[in-house]
């Protein structure tokens, strides 16, 4: 199965062309060290959508918003420049949400930093 669910903010002004859009998504990737130093990497993720999802998330979306993402995962294949062949990763949404309203960002808030409990992975 190839299944793939990102809650993000949309990073990049939507990108869009007639039934395509395109969007990067930056989705925090938060843990706690055996240190005890707080980390947070930036994951960055390319959405392609196609059709009316794309028509939709061209009207509605913008820089910021707080939205969530269900769909799969597809891979380009192509070669750069300097000759390498090299593979792309793009998102493709079956359906999004954006979840900036206050009652859907208290629903999501287990993503943010609220207490110990979010930190449950360790690493060196």
């Amino acid at each position: 199965m190839n299944k793939v669910i990102l809650i993000g903010r949309v990073g990049t002004e939507p990108k869009s062309k007639k039934d395509y859009c395109q969007v990067r998504l930056a989705v925090d990737n938060k843990y706690k060290k055996k240190s005890g130093e707080l980390v947070n990497n930036v994951e960055w993720f390319n959405i392609a959508g196609f059709g009316d999802i794309g028509n939709n998330m061209s009207s509605t979306l913008s820089v910021g918003d707080l939205v969530k993402f269900e769909g799969r995962l597809q891979s380009s294949k192509y070669v750069d420049s300097n000759g390498v062949k090299r593979t792309s990763w793009s998102v493709i949404p079956d359906n999004f949400e954006r979840v900036n309203s206050p009652q859907k960002e208290k629903e999501f808030q287990h993503l943010n930093i609220v207490g110990k409990d979010i930190y449950t992975r360790v690493r060196d």
